[in-house]
């Protein structure tokens, strides 16, 4: 993980001119995560999330500031999405911002088909870890893809 990741993917100041820094936590997925080519926004925001863990890793619950961390993974086909989405919910549990490693899985397809009871199914076996939901474009009625 690198302390020095700027916004635009570049990163500066290691010592072996990997881009990686001292290690902030310790995190399988990230190291996964970080080694992916391209996906720079997707590495921010996960640099983002482990920076404001240990930023506030010394105040009380009463001083952080609470954060829905759902995030929209947008980009063509076979850009690594899917891939870094699966990365990122292991990463959100590794550190603490989930409670639960649970991963559920659907598309915005099979939510439009089987409807609303379904969704809530999923998100309730889905509580305290995260709902993965590819191609959810597809629960946009006018989308074209």
């Amino acid at each position: 993980l690198s302390t020095n990741r700027s916004a635009s993917g570049s990163t500066n100041g290691s010592a072996d001119g990997s881009g990686v820094a001292t290690p902030l936590l310790a995190s399988s997925s990230m190291d996964e995560l970080l080694e992916l080519q391209g996906l720079n926004r997707i590495k921010d925001a996960a640099v983002l999330i482990v920076s404001k863990l240990v930023a506030e890793k010394h105040l009380s619950d009463k001083q952080k500031v609470a954060v829905g961390w759902n995030l929209a993974l947008l980009g063509n086909p076979g850009t690594g999405k899917t891939t870094a989405g699966k990365l990122l919910a292991k990463l959100m549990h590794e550190v603490g911002v989930r409670k639960s490693s649970v991963l559920v899985e659907t598309t915005g397809e099979e939510i439009m088909r089987e409807g609303p009871q379904f969704l809530k199914d999923q998100l309730e076996a889905a509580s305290g870890g995260c709902l993965f939901v590819d191609d959810a474009h597809a629960l946009d009625p006018s989308s074209k893809e």
